[in-house]
């Protein structure tokens, strides 16, 4: 902080100061950990993580993706079609002994035409790189929205250890939400701290049942809130998957009626996880008074899918409900202070156009 106060007469003074000494900032950053690490100073039993999003010198405009760039070539194409038109009408009327074209006309054309080459380009990297947006600026900032806001820039995570409340992980990435930041940055809070039995403590941005799985199967316990999508309600007064209640024992599924779904030895992919499938017995579903509320419209049976790693979101809402607000109350105080009092101040520059590589993190 003392270094950027002291480079403060300009904007770009800083944005050099950043850009030239990001790789030493970052060494910097780990030693700063390590010493505190000898010191005693970090090495709780619990982090937590959060995540903003930190500003790159780039305007959205000149961020595109395959829609964006798809309408830009319409519209250019409209306007050069017009032109066309039009210097073809000026060659038909034109009198002997004047200028075949309006100059203007052939240099708006130029222009068009240089455009139009430009979005070519810009569409060969987008799909060459195989990625969903290209920036002509900051080739690695993307145009990320998250909570009702957006920018141009990238998604900065940092942990907080709760022993002297110092940050002692960050990361810099091009996801526009934090939901699959969470193992990442808790497995390098682990080695920075030398604990690897972490509690971990994240808003409901975090929640994703990969991630817990990852966490877990590393010794660390986790305290993610659950967003409503995470469970599947029914609507207009049917019965959802909340309403059937899993039973471990048996391995089957038990609906508010009392039968029972029995796994069916099929399973299903979605989204890249893989999914177990329970179904009920026509025959003993046929005259229950909740089949309107309960059958899909084409069918006389019920079907509820489980992930395979089910038991580790069981486990995790079980951890969350016996929580009495001593644990996640403990993560805003923690970890909303580094964020939010730069925030707060105002002041903050964006960073140079550097790329994720130069952010001194």
């Amino acid at each position: 902080m003392w270094l950027c106060q002291n480079a403060r007469p300009s904007y770009k003074t800083i944005a050099d100061f950043w850009k030239n000494n990001a790789k030493a900032l970052k060494r910097v950053n780990r030693s700063f950990v390590s010493d505190c690490r000898e010191l005693s100073l970090v090495g709780g039993k619990r982090a937590t993580v959060d995540g903003t999003f930190l500003k790159a010198s780039a305007n959205r405009g000149r961020v595109h993706t395959k829609d964006s760039l798809s309408r830009g070539f319409a519209c250019l194409d409209k306007l050069i079609e017009s032109h066309y038109r039009a210097m073809d009408e000026a060659d038909a009327t034109e009198l002997e002994g004047t200028d075949p074209v309006d100059p203007d006309l052939v240099r708006k054309m130029e222009e068009l035409l240089a455009r139009r080459a430009a979005k070519k380009a810009l569409q060969d990297r987008l799909e060459k790189s195989g990625d969903t947006q290209v920036s002509e600026v900051d080739p690695e900032a993307r145009l990320l929205r998250k909570s009702g806001k957006s920018v141009v820039g990238y998604n900065g995570q940092i942990a907080v250890d709760d022993k002297a409340k110092l940050i002692v992980a960050t990361d810099v990435v091009q996801d526009g939400n934090d939901s699959q930041q969470r193992e990442p940055m808790m497995t390098q809070t682990s080695e920075a701290v030398g604990n690897e039995g972490l509690v971990g403590l994240a808003d409901a941005g975090y929640a994703n049942g990969d991630q817990l799985k990852g966490c877990e199967d590393k010794g660390m316990k986790m305290y993610v809130p659950l967003p409503d999508k995470a469970i599947c309600k029914g609507k207009d007064g049917r019965i959802g998957t909340e309403d059937f209640r899993y039973d471990k024992a048996t391995d089957s599924y038990v609906c508010p009626a009392g039968k029972r779904l029995l796994p069916g030895g099929q399973t299903h992919l979605r989204r890249g996880k893989k999914y177990l499938v329970y179904r009920s017995d026509a025959k003993g579903c046929g005259f229950c008074p909740l089949a309107a509320r309960c059958f899909p419209p084409t069918s006389s049976s019920r079907r509820v899918t489980r992930w395979e790693h089910a038991d580790v979101m069981d486990r995790h809402r079980e951890r969350m409900a016996e929580d009495n607000g001593e644990v996640m109350g403990l993560r805003g105080s923690l970890v909303e202070h580094p964020f939010g009092c730069p925030e707060g101040l105002g002041g903050c520059p964006p960073f140079s156009d550097a790329g994720i590589g130069q952010v001194p993190w």
